[in-house]
């Protein structure tokens, strides 16, 4: 066992019981837990606490949203801000931190009503430019997410907060290309300084930038990188960081396309914290998305071969290999017809018969962006534009949590769902909206046959901003899609894990 994921989880078992922002880390009481194999994960229901990390994404005063100066650009200021919804049927009592650089910690302290939903800019706690949201639950039930939208950018970016720090953190879709700019949020909640140490995979290249090395990441502060000054106009341009010394960080990668590159909007996403055997995407559709790339990274010392399999009719499988510490990328078009619906996992092919979600020092990491160019609703009356980009699924579960699914923007909502199992799945969906615990009974009781993929449309069903929790009777995977005329997101669930 990697001792520093080690020490990460067991300060997060701390975190859960102990206010550790503002309160005293010689006065902790420590505890063993097993290391989270993801960045984000929901509590069980005996946990009474929880504490939320919200990297955030571009720093508030950046000039340099684009990279390079954009005609179409608008001037504003940065919206970032966090959802906190409570799924539980009682009050709930959350205090949110602001941390930055030069500053002392503050803190507000907040209600969230039962099945209800607020959102916390970080401009309400901190006006800190470089500021980063720490959210401590003080009772089960709360599920935090993060919005990011930037001036001039007809998109914004949704993605749940982490509920762990680490070591390592992996990235594999980044781009610079074309005016794009690619940013990392690094937040140390810690009392000691972090030091990383960053290396940058491109297509055929690696490289260790010598003021990304030995980085200093102040205590109980945000650092925010523009990574074009390392790697500019690279179609792939993937990151591994190190915490040489501290005891861990949280990473946030967020990429902002001008209007006129061929990607335009914004996407948010918090990496991987280990190399796995096998990363699964519940869904998609190419009747919706205009363009879709994974990209697959190789963070080892030996080359691999990578299988990509595809749920869908008349899908394509492909097997590719992957060099050592390089990355690779592959448009889903290559592999899926016009029109059709499917699930993707990607799996080293050393590996095959390992067990699902199974962590290796000699995995890949597997993440993708997706492009919305000009999509239309059923009625032509909004049209949308945006990308979306998410590291895969390592593990299945009976439950997934969403935050808030901000249906008066949405032109179009739909939950993704794969059953990697032999037999069928029952699921069962939940609206948390304005108070009430609302059960369509539409969404109750519905089959998911055994290794295969469904997609279910959830427009109308929420009116206003909501939380939503799936239950299934067997370990699933399940992701949402939100279209609407300012904000493309698709975001796979919260996982309930055992603690």
């Amino acid at each position: 066992m990697n001792p520093r994921r080690h020490l990460c989880a067991i300060a997060l078992a701390v975190f859960a019981v102990s206010g550790f922002v503002l309160h005293d880390p010689s006065q902790l009481r420590i505890s063993v837990a097993e290391p989270p194999i993801e960045a984000v994960a929901m509590p069980s229901s005996d946990v009474v606490s929880a504490t939320w990390f919200c990297a955030g994404g571009v720093p508030a005063d950046s000039t340099a949203i684009t990279g390079t100066p954009d005609d179409d650009a608008e001037s504003g200021a940065v919206e970032d801000k966090v959802f906190i919804a409570n799924v539980a049927a009682t009050t709930a009592v959350v205090r949110v931190n602001a941390l930055s650089r030069g500053t002392a910690p503050r803190s507000k302290d907040y209600t969230v009503a039962a099945y209800a939903t607020i959102g916390v800019a970080v401009s309400d706690v901190s006006n800190a430019p470089d500021a980063a949201l720490i959210v401590e639950a003080f009772s089960s039930g709360v599920v935090v997410e993060q919005l990011v939208k930037v001036p001039g950018i007809d998109d914004a970016a949704l993605a749940p907060c982490a509920t762990s720090t680490s070591s390592s953190w992996y990235f594999a879709a980044g781009s610079t290309s074309r005016g794009s700019s690619q940013w990392l949020s690094l937040l140390n909640p810690y009392s000691d300084d972090a030091v990383v140490d960053i290396t940058v995979v491109l297509e055929g290249e690696v490289r260790k930038p010598s003021d990304l090395q030995s980085l200093v990441v102040g205590a109980r502060s945000r650092r925010s990188l523009f990574i074009n000054d390392a790697a500019d106009r690279q179609g792939a341009v993937a990151l591994i960081i190190n915490v040489a010394g501290g005891s861990g960080v949280v990473a946030q990668q967020t990429i902002v396309h001008p209007r006129r590159s061929e990607r335009r909007g914004v996407s948010s996403s918090l990496g991987a914290i280990a190399p796995s055997t096998r990363f699964t995407f519940a869904g998609g559709s190419r009747s919706k998305a205009k363009n879709r790339v994974i990209y697959v990274l190789n963070p080892g010392p030996v080359a691999t071969d990578v299988d990509i399999q595809v749920i869908g009719e008349g899908a394509t499988p492909l097997t590719i290999t992957v060099e050592a510490q390089s990355v690779e990328k592959l448009n889903v078009a290559r592999l899926v017809p016009p029109g059709t619906q499917y699930s993707l996992v990607v799996q080293a092919a050393a590996d095959l018969g390992a067990a699902t979600g199974r962590r290796s020092e000699r995995g890949i990491v597997v993440e993708d962006i997706e492009r919305f160019d000009g999509f239309r609703n059923a009625d032509e009356s909004e049209t949308t534009y945006g990308v979306a980009s998410n590291v895969g699924g390592v593990s299945p579960s009976v439950q997934w949590a969403f935050g808030p699914s901000l249906a008066p923007a949405m032109t179009a909502t739909e939950m993704y769902f794969y059953n990697p199992n032999e037999k069928a799945a029952l699921i069962d969906v939940s609206f948390f909206v304005g108070g009430k615990h609302v059960r369509p009974e539409s969404l109750q009781g519905v089959t998911i046959d055994g290794a295969s993929r469904l997609i279910v449309s959830t427009t109308g069903f929420s009116e206003t901003s909501g939380a939503m929790i799936v239950k299934s009777t067997s370990p699933i995977y399940a992701e949402r899609l939100l279209l609407g005329t300012n904000l493309v997101t698709r975001v796979a669930g919260i996982p309930l894990r055992n603690s």
